[in-house]
């Protein structure tokens, strides 16, 4: 992790009506999980994006007063594990045009 990001980590949302513990907050704006800052206005995303207050998965609106900060290394790792990474993807999609050229070069040479 970047030190720029090293302060950043995700956001709980503590909802009231259902007390769902694993609900947490995902960036409308670049789709991240893990980028966020909480402060006394909402939420703060790396990106730029901010918030007010979360929508849970059951649909009940939660303020700032429901919502927690929990650091990269405490979070769900889970959650970083599915975003994706462009970087990753690109290097995948090259690797496998690669052989895809190699064995149609080999077999028609």
């Amino acid at each position: 992790m970047t030190d720029e990001l090293k302060n950043h980590g995700f956001i709980r949302v503590h909802c009231d009506k259902c007390t769902k513990d694993d609900v947490y907050l995902k960036c409308e704006s670049c789709a991240k999980s893990t980028n966020f800052l909480l402060n006394d206005d909402g939420v703060a995303c790396h990106c730029g994006a901010a918030y007010s207050h979360a929508i849970c998965t059951c649909g009940e609106r939660v303020d700032r007063e429901g919502l927690t900060f929990v650091s990269f290394e405490e979070g769900p790792m889970s959650l970083s594990d599915l975003e994706v990474s462009w970087p990753r993807v690109g290097a995948l999609v090259a690797g496998v045009a690669a052989i895809v050229f190699g064995i149609w070069y080999f077999v028609a040479f």
